[in-house]
């Protein structure tokens, strides 16, 4: 049976739509903005499958706990993003994520246990039905109808990331710790800024952009997908900058001791040759003078053991504490919180 489509230089020469009033379509050299959206997206693509990637090894290596709800929801959301890409499900998941590592962490605390909760069953319920609305409305038939759930899912969405904004940090300021550990805490918390900034970007985008049939809504809803889906990624990165705290700490305790290491080289060296110098100005050879710098064995090891006393090596339970629900425990007046490791209270 011969095929009832036209010759494909035909369909290459029509257009795909009626062209927007006062355009003429343009099938030759048209103007397209796929090449930034494309290099934007494989950016923000590559950031979030890099900080999961981080918060897996962090989990599993460094604080050895088995993978979460809250791990599991992270990943299924970055898989759901590499293979169709719906912002509605994939929101949901990203903040359940969220959601669920606060539950795991301050669970203890009755008040962020029921708001947590209660942030949960909201966050459920709210991005099913914005899933199964977006599913069965044709957007071709009831386009004013799509604009207004969109604009109405994007508003909800700055409220949410508000409420997961404050949520954490009002928690972490009421912990017995020093406050430059609750600065420490509460920096890595407000990285949920840049979501919250990524989402009213998106409310903005989207009131702007669909004023209806006076604007290119094939052009405009190529860039509201792409702003959509860089805050999605944008949120993956927020999801996992508490669990970056292990390492860096990690980090921060082995740099320490290298630092001191060799400035402590470097000390010796100075030392070194300024005896040289005097040495060679009092007419000492150079063999009795570089045995007398070298040192005796005892003096190198007081040094080294120095250091070390004041430098140890970087504790693998302090990493492990950062974020462990078991040492977020309630006091005994059932008011206030603290934070303990095997040493005590950190405070």
């Amino acid at each position: 049976m011969a095929s009832q489509l036209p010759p494909p230089s035909v369909l290459w020469s029509t257009p795909a739509g009626n062209p927007p009033p006062g355009m003429v379509s343009n099938l030759i050299d048209p103007e397209t903005n796929k090449t930034p959206l494309q290099v934007t997206l494989s950016i923000f693509l590559a950031l979030a499958v890099f900080a999961v990637a981080v918060r897996c090894y962090v989990q599993l290596h460094v604080v050895n706990h088995k993978p979460g709800w809250d791990d599991l929801m992270l990943l299924f959301a970055l898989w759901t993003r590499v293979i169709n890409s719906l912002p509605q499900p994939l929101t949901g998941f990203v903040k359940l994520s969220i959601l669920t590592f606060y539950l795991r962490v301050f669970g203890v605390q009755r008040i962020m246990k029921i708001l947590t909760i209660f942030g949960i069953i909201f966050v459920s319920v709210l991005y099913t039905t914005f899933t199964i609305a977006f599913a069965v409305v044709d957007s071709t038939i009831h386009r004013p109808a799509v604009v207004k759930l969109s604009i109405t899912q994007a508003a909800i969405s700055v409220v949410t990331d508000l409420y997961l904004l404050i949520l954490p940090i009002s928690s972490v300021l009421r912990l017995q710790m020093s406050r430059s550990r609750k600065l420490a805490i509460v920096g890595i918390f407000s990285s949920g800024l840049a979501a919250l900034l990524l989402s009213t970007l998106t409310l903005y985008w989207r009131s702007e952009n669909s004023v209806g049939v006076e604007t290119d809504s094939t052009w405009f809803a190529a860039e509201n997908f792409t702003v959509s889906l860089v805050e999605i990624d944008i949120g993956i990165l927020c999801a996992c900058m508490p669990l970056f705290g292990p390492l860096m700490t990690g980090v921060g305790q082995t740099t320490k001791v290298w630092t001191n290491y060799l400035r402590l080289k470097g000390s010796q060296l100075r030392l070194y040759s300024s005896r040289r110098s005097r040495g060679l100005q009092n007419g000492h050879s150079n063999g009795s003078h570089e045995h007398s710098v070298g040192g005796e064995p005892g003096q190198k090891g007081a040094i080294y053991m120095e250091l070390e006393e004041r430098n140890p090596k970087p504790s693998r339970s302090a990493k492990k504490h950062w974020f462990d629900r078991s040492v977020v425990g309630v006091s005994t007046m059932g008011t206030d919180t603290t934070l303990n490791d095997d040493r005590g209270p950190l405070v």
